[in-house]
């Protein structure tokens, strides 16, 4: 007896729960709904954060050193400085990093067999800022570069 009475008010709560959600597919895409709202959300000043750059680099003085701008932007804006975090390390004088930045947006420091050192670069921390526009929003990506020694290549 107790086991029927048992079962009965099992269906009857398992009715009750199942007869008021439509189904589970409310619950996942509500559920998933956080997730696309923080992602869309984006950075803070309307502006979107993006990784379509590494989040570190490690050049060397005697190389080259290139970065891409994502597919389909209408406009970019590179902005280069020393790691505020390392004091001791400072942007070479006079550099200007427009000067590197080509038709296709993509950031080339050191090309056609100039290298980092040749453009005044030491070996130091670096922070790299690229700020692009796409489809009307602005997208932001930044990245640390540490530049090695050539010295510590032997």
């Amino acid at each position: 007896m107790k086991t029927k009475g048992l079962l009965t008010a099992l269906a009857f709560v398992s009715l009750a729960l199942t007869a008021c959600a439509p189904g589970v597919q409310p619950l996942l895409d509500e559920y998933n709904a956080l997730f696309d709202s923080v992602t869309q959300a984006g950075g803070s000043g309307g502006q979107e954060e993006e990784t379509w750059l590494e989040d570190y680099y490690e050049p060397f003085e005697n190389d080259h050193f290139s970065l891409p701008v994502p597919e389909h932007c209408s406009d970019w804006d590179w902005n280069m400085s020393a790691d505020p975090g390392h004091p001791e390390d400072e942007m070479p004088p006079d550099f200007v990093i427009d000067k590197y930045v080509g038709d296709n947006g993509h950031l080339t420091i050191g090309e056609n067999g100039a290298t980092l050192q040749d453009v005044g670069f030491k070996p130091g921390n670096y922070i790299i800022t690229c700020t692009v526009t796409r489809s009307g929003r602005k997208i932001t990506a930044t990245c640390k570069v540490l530049i090695r020694s050539a010295e510590s290549l032997r």
